[in-house]
Protein backbone atom coordinates (compact mmCIF):
# COMPACT_ATOMS: atom_id res chain seq x y z
CA UNK A 1 0.00 0.00 0.00
CA UNK A 2 1.17 3.61 -0.45
CA UNK A 3 -0.58 5.09 1.99
CA UNK A 4 1.53 4.33 4.69
CA UNK A 5 2.98 6.51 7.75
CA UNK A 6 0.21 9.34 6.92
CA UNK A 7 -1.62 11.57 9.21
CA UNK A 8 -4.94 12.89 10.14
CA UNK A 9 -5.79 15.92 11.90
CA UNK A 10 -3.98 18.13 13.64
CA UNK A 11 -0.07 18.30 13.28
CA UNK A 12 3.03 19.63 14.81
CA UNK A 13 5.31 21.57 13.20
CA UNK A 14 7.17 24.69 14.64
CA UNK A 15 5.82 27.83 14.92
CA UNK A 16 8.19 30.63 12.36
CA UNK A 17 6.67 33.12 14.11
CA UNK A 18 4.85 33.72 17.26
CA UNK A 19 1.50 31.71 17.45
CA UNK A 20 0.57 32.27 21.13
CA UNK A 21 -2.62 33.59 21.70
CA UNK A 22 -3.68 32.77 18.13
CA UNK A 23 -5.67 29.44 18.12
CA UNK A 24 -8.66 29.79 15.16
CA UNK A 25 -6.01 31.85 13.18
CA UNK A 26 -5.75 30.31 9.48
CA UNK A 27 -1.39 29.90 9.00
CA UNK A 28 0.69 29.08 5.91
CA UNK A 29 3.41 26.43 6.53
CA UNK A 30 6.90 26.77 4.55
CA UNK A 31 10.37 25.21 4.46
CA UNK A 32 12.43 26.64 6.36
CA UNK A 33 16.20 24.79 6.08
CA UNK A 34 14.08 21.44 5.87
CA UNK A 35 12.00 21.99 8.49
CA UNK A 36 8.21 22.63 7.84
CA UNK A 37 7.47 25.98 9.72
CA UNK A 38 3.46 27.97 10.38
CA UNK A 39 3.50 31.38 9.88
CA UNK A 40 0.55 33.95 9.61
CA UNK A 41 -0.04 34.81 6.14
CA UNK A 42 1.61 38.03 4.50
CA UNK A 43 -0.38 38.51 1.54
CA UNK A 44 -3.88 37.76 -0.42
CA UNK A 45 -2.68 34.80 -2.31
CA UNK A 46 -0.68 33.04 0.50
CA UNK A 47 -2.09 29.31 0.74
CA UNK A 48 -3.34 29.86 4.42
CA UNK A 49 -4.34 26.28 4.45
CA UNK A 50 -4.80 25.20 8.15
CA UNK A 51 -5.62 26.60 11.52
CA UNK A 52 -4.10 27.18 14.82
CA UNK A 53 -5.17 24.23 17.13
CA UNK A 54 -2.74 25.31 20.42
CA UNK A 55 -0.48 28.48 19.63
CA UNK A 56 3.74 28.59 21.02
CA UNK A 57 6.15 30.99 20.46
CA UNK A 58 8.42 31.44 17.64
CA UNK A 59 10.75 28.44 17.17
CA UNK A 60 9.01 26.18 19.53
CA UNK A 61 6.51 23.54 18.37
CA UNK A 62 2.63 24.07 17.44
CA UNK A 63 -0.40 22.00 16.73
CA UNK A 64 -2.09 22.90 13.28
CA UNK A 65 -4.93 21.12 11.82
CA UNK A 66 -5.17 21.00 7.70
CA UNK A 67 -8.38 22.45 6.00
CA UNK A 68 -11.04 20.13 4.44
CA UNK A 69 -14.00 20.32 3.09
CA UNK A 70 -15.46 17.27 5.09
CA UNK A 71 -15.02 19.49 8.14
CA UNK A 72 -16.89 22.53 8.99
CA UNK A 73 -14.11 25.13 11.27
CA UNK A 74 -14.07 28.18 13.42
CA UNK A 75 -11.82 30.81 12.86
CA UNK A 76 -11.39 34.13 14.38
CA UNK A 77 -13.14 37.20 12.13
CA UNK A 78 -11.74 40.36 11.82
CA UNK A 79 -14.78 42.07 11.23
CA UNK A 80 -18.38 42.28 12.36
CA UNK A 81 -19.55 42.61 8.85
CA UNK A 82 -18.90 38.62 7.69
CA UNK A 83 -22.26 36.84 6.81
CA UNK A 84 -23.22 33.85 6.24
CA UNK A 85 -22.51 32.89 2.44
CA UNK A 86 -19.45 35.35 2.36
CA UNK A 87 -16.26 33.60 0.68
CA UNK A 88 -13.59 33.59 3.03
CA UNK A 89 -9.65 35.30 3.07
CA UNK A 90 -7.41 34.49 5.57
CA UNK A 91 -5.34 37.95 5.08
CA UNK A 92 -5.95 41.58 5.59
CA UNK A 93 -3.41 44.27 6.60
CA UNK A 94 -3.07 44.31 10.69
CA UNK A 95 -5.25 41.35 11.01
CA UNK A 96 -3.41 38.22 9.48
CA UNK A 97 -4.97 34.98 10.02
CA UNK A 98 -8.40 36.09 10.90
CA UNK A 99 -11.51 35.49 8.75
CA UNK A 100 -11.93 37.96 6.29
CA UNK A 101 -15.12 38.49 3.44
CA UNK A 102 -13.81 38.61 -0.23
CA UNK A 103 -14.01 42.03 -1.51
CA UNK A 104 -14.63 40.81 -4.68
CA UNK A 105 -12.14 42.34 -6.68
CA UNK A 106 -7.86 40.75 -6.90
CA UNK A 107 -6.10 37.69 -7.13
CA UNK A 108 -6.63 35.72 -3.47
CA UNK A 109 -6.83 32.52 -1.86
CA UNK A 110 -10.08 31.80 -0.85
CA UNK A 111 -10.06 28.96 2.43
CA UNK A 112 -13.96 28.91 2.38
CA UNK A 113 -17.31 29.96 2.82
CA UNK A 114 -18.64 31.50 5.72
CA UNK A 115 -21.52 29.16 7.32
CA UNK A 116 -22.95 31.52 10.21
CA UNK A 117 -23.17 35.29 10.75
CA UNK A 118 -21.08 37.36 12.72
CA UNK A 119 -21.88 40.48 14.96
CA UNK A 120 -18.54 41.51 16.75
CA UNK A 121 -14.52 41.25 15.42
CA UNK A 122 -12.65 38.45 17.26
CA UNK A 123 -15.83 36.50 17.38
CA UNK A 124 -15.40 32.50 15.78
CA UNK A 125 -16.99 32.09 12.49
CA UNK A 126 -18.09 28.78 11.73
CA UNK A 127 -16.71 28.14 8.42
CA UNK A 128 -16.86 25.64 5.49
CA UNK A 129 -13.32 25.18 3.87
CA UNK A 130 -13.24 25.38 0.03
CA UNK A 131 -9.54 26.09 -1.02
CA UNK A 132 -9.14 27.92 -4.18
CA UNK A 133 -7.68 30.98 -6.34
CA UNK A 134 -9.96 33.69 -7.01
CA UNK A 135 -9.87 36.29 -9.34
CA UNK A 136 -11.96 39.08 -10.43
Amino acid sequence: MIQTNVKRGAIRVVAGSTLTGKEGYLVKVVNNAGVLNAYLPAALLDVAAYVVIEGAAAGSLCSIQPLEPGQQVRIVANSATLVGGDKVVAYASGHEGEATEYAGSGAVFCVGVAEQVGDAAGQWVLIRPLLSFLTV
